[in-house]
């Protein structure tokens, strides 16, 4: 017979939210303070929605690949000579 297909997860605990970016439980309570994640409550217990995590790293990876890429690409100055 058919087994149910498992449905991807939606919601993320702090702690899986910190393994999947790599950061530590201060790190996401700031970016969550400064309003770059959102942390969703259910009684007591917090989460961070897939969606919200995937929207994040979307916006990291469009500043590194859009507005580093100047940076990256200028070549430095000449100094001028010592006196």
């Amino acid at each position: 017979m058919h087994e149910p297909q498992a449905t991807p997860r939606q919601l993320l605990s702090i702690q899986e939210a910190c393994q999947v970016l790599s950061i530590g439980r201060t790190m996401l309570y700031s970016l969550a303070k400064k309003r770059e994640l959102r942390i969703l409550k259910i009684g007591r217990r917090s989460f961070l929605a897939v969606n919200e995590i995937e929207k994040f790293v979307q916006t990291l990876s469009g500043f590194a690949s859009d507005d580093r890429s100047d940076f990256v690409n200028r070549r430095p100055t000449a100094k001028p000579p010592l006196p």
